[in-house]
């Protein structure tokens, strides 16, 4: 018998996360007022990183939000998002929580990755597809959706769900656990958090609740009850932003010709470079540790100059493009916000839906109607005109609630049905349980 030996080339792709993605990504991540800390450690670590003051830096308070702009902005937010203002940031706290874990690197990121993609309600609005398009861990949808689930079970429970009924049965399902409701309680609500039961739930009739489910109206109010204390929001409660200190990063400004100057507020960001000296000594020195060391810090120290660059890059192409999308918004008021999405933008400046939504989190624009966040210009498409022109949701919200507080001020209130017919006359096209959806998401 003859044993023939054959040697084969194969190609095989490796399975690990690139260090300079995770690098852009933070950096993209981090508000600006962390960025600048981050830097001065980054210089501390890496002889070859030089830092150096720009002469015309922003002392802080230039940044301070005037009373009258918190007030603007805040109100808007708050209308939008029945939201209460507190200083610990939801992030935060589950990234706090995330830290407390055993878990390994891979898990760690990625979980990082899933919170710092979440909207200001708690909700993941991106798919796993997206997010770990530039991720090359090894079964990383495996490891995404483990560390999903864990994130879901954090406090609040929840968080980075898809959608808010999936959140509504995580808070069911911690109340199962904790003991606080029955078995029977648990097995008549359950059924009824989706949008077939919440469209009954909205008409707040115990009787058509206690046909449905089988049960005496008292076990109908119970069931109620339940649901009542479930919050379809995990991040309510949780503000924006740690204060009302904030540096914008984005200035959009009218022009007194009716154009918009777009530029960077970044002037208080320091430079950085590397020291030509090392760079004298890597070419010079024969010591092969010494220039081991140099190469390995010259390499993380030129992937930190880029990731910056991309940074400022990125946010000002945001910009240009927020500039042309909602320019009602910049030159007459959040009341002519556009519907507009993450998606619209990244394809028009040829980025990752995904890194839209990482840039434009915790940051903030500067407007002629006061400070916002950056990711309030972003609104879905809510209704349409009789013409077919899409309508922003946002828009619509304010006008619904604007046609409520009339009414209420009359001592009038109107049904969903006659709602729908008021913004009707406003040439909105809405169905009735369209309205019924915004007036709840509303809190009216």
């Amino acid at each position: 018998m003859s044993l023939n030996v054959t040697q084969e080339q194969k190609q095989l792709q490796t399975q690990t996360l690139n260090q300079s993605l995770i690098e852009a990504l933070n950096l993209l991540t981090m508000p600006s007022a962390d960025l600048e800390a981050h830097l001065e450690e980054e210089c501390e670590k890496n002889p070859l990183l030089k830092i150096t003051r720009k002469s015309n830096v922003r002392d802080i308070n230039a940044s301070y939000v005037s009373p009258s702009s918190i007030e603007k902005s805040n109100n808007y937010q708050a209308m939008l998002n029945q939201v209460p203002s507190l200083d610990e940031t939801l992030p935060d706290t589950l990234k706090s929580q995330l830290n407390t874990l055993i878990l390994d690197k891979d898990e760690k990121t990625i979980g990082k990755l899933i919170i710092s993609a979440l909207d200001e309600n708690g909700l993941l609005h991106a798919s796993k597809e997206e997010l770990l398009k530039n991720i090359n861990a090894k079964d990383k949808y495996e490891i995404f959706e483990k560390v999903r689930e864990l994130i879901k079970g954090f406090d609040p429970q929840g968080s980075a769900s898809y959608t808010v009924w999936e959140a509504m049965k995580c808070a069911l399902d911690a109340l199962k656990s904790q003991g606080k409701i029955t078995e029977k309680e648990y097995e008549l609500t359950e059924p009824l958090i989706s949008e077939e039961g919440f469209s009954l739930i909205a008409k707040g009739k115990e009787n058509a609740i206690a046909r449905h489910l089988n049960v005496d109206t008292e076990r109908a109010k119970e069931i109620l009850s339940i649901i009542k204390s479930l919050s379809p929001y995990p991040g309510s409660g949780y503000s924006a932003a740690p204060s009302t200190y904030v540096l914008p990063e984005i200035s959009i400004k009218k022009n007194k010709d009716g154009s918009l100057t777009v530029s960077l507020m970044n002037d208080f960001i320091p430079s950085i470079t590397i020291d030509d000296e090392y760079i004298k000594l890597l070419n010079t020195t024969d010591d092969p540790n010494t220039k081991k060391y140099l190469d390995s810090n010259k390499k993380k120290a030129e992937s930190l100059i880029s990731a910056l660059e991309e940074r400022d890059n990125t946010l000002l192409l945001i910009g240009r493009v927020l500039a042309s999308k909602q320019y009602g918004f910049f030159t007459k008021g959040p009341f002519y916000i556009a519907p507009l999405t993450l998606k619209e933008v990244a394809n028009e400046i040829n980025r990752d839906e995904s890194t839209i939504s990482r840039i434009t989190s915790s940051k903030y624009i500067e407007t002629d109607f006061g400070i916002f966040p950056l990711k309030t210009f972003f609104s879905r498409s809510g209704g349409t005109t009789s013409d077919g022109s899409a309508i922003s949701r946002d828009k619509i919200k304010l006008i619904l609630k604007e046609i409520i507080e009339t009414y209420e001020k009359e001592g009038k209130r109107l049904s969903d049905e006659k709602l729908r017919a008021e913004l009707e006359r406003k040439d909105i096209n809405l169905s009735r349980r369209t309205v019924n959806k915004y007036r709840l998401e509303l809190g009216l």
